[in-house]
């Protein structure tokens, strides 16, 4: 180890120093072997530097291409996270569109409820109407005239001439008449009565018929009824001739 030592730093380091390298130089050796020597290790040494160089330039052109690669992602990173932004943007544009429809819509159900609630309170008004149009107006039950007259405290007579002469019924072939303009209201109907006679030529035991006699005359529904009521509101010479005022 000393020998090894003492040779380095008398021999090695010296040569080193005056030439920048070492070439081993033997016993015996002449000069041109030892150019020759020297010319193969500076070839060799020159061989293994271009070696390391084309490792080094093969480095660094897989550097610059996983360099490129990695500008490439990034820029499609970008793009996407630009259309992401976007697309978000658009998305709460939406979002904020559907809220302004949904509170209108709820604005609207409120209103609906509002509206809903009102009709029911004028069902509720409409009721006793209806009620009344389908229990006593669409009824089979009638007056006669001589009723009706009574409830406005006048006389049948006296009612037939104001319906004569305020053109609502006329007086024909013994019976009494609505005008067309009247006649397909519902106003009025028209009932039969019928009379037999029995033949004042009986023996006592057996029953012989006489003649028969048929009269027609006009009855008032209660449309027609509350329609002559009407009347007596809506016309005060009426009302005033029979004292007729305020009727229900």
């Amino acid at each position: 180890a000393v020998k090894f030592k003492d040779w380095v730093t008398s021999v090695v380091l010296p040569q080193i120093r005056k030439t920048g390298g070492y070439i081993p130089v033997h016993e015996g050796e002449s000069e041109e072997e030892t150019i020759r020597n020297a010319e193969e290790i500076l070839r060799a040494t020159l061989k293994k530097k271009e070696e390391l160089l084309e490792q080094q330039r093969k480095l660094l052109g897989e550097s610059r291409i996983q360099l490129a690669k990695s500008r490439t992602l990034l820029e499609k990173n970008k793009v996407m996270l630009a259309q992401q932004k976007k697309l978000i943007g658009e998305q709460d544009v939406e979002i904020r569109r559907l809220n302004g429809v949904v509170d209108e819509q709820v604005v609207n159900i409120a209103r609906k409820g509002e509206n809903i609630i009102h009709l029911e309170h004028q069902v509720d008004g409409l009721m006793p109407k209806a009620i009344y149009s389908d229990n006593v107006l669409d009824s089979v039950s009638c007056f006669t005239t001589t009723q009706v007259a009574k409830e406005l405290g006048i006389t049948a007579q006296e009612l037939n001439r104001s319906l004569c002469a305020l053109h609502i019924q006329y007086y024909q072939s013994g019976q009494y008449m609505l005008y067309a303009e009247y006649a397909h209201m519902g106003l009025a109907k028209s009932r039969t009565r019928y009379n037999a006679f029995l033949d004042p030529k009986c023996d006592g035991r057996k029953e012989k018929m006489g003649k028969a006699v048929t009269h027609t005359y006009l009855v008032w529904t209660e449309k027609g009824r509350k329609f002559i009521h009407d009347l007596a509101h809506r016309f005060w010479e009426l009302a005033e001739l029979y004292e007729v005022k305020n009727l229900g």
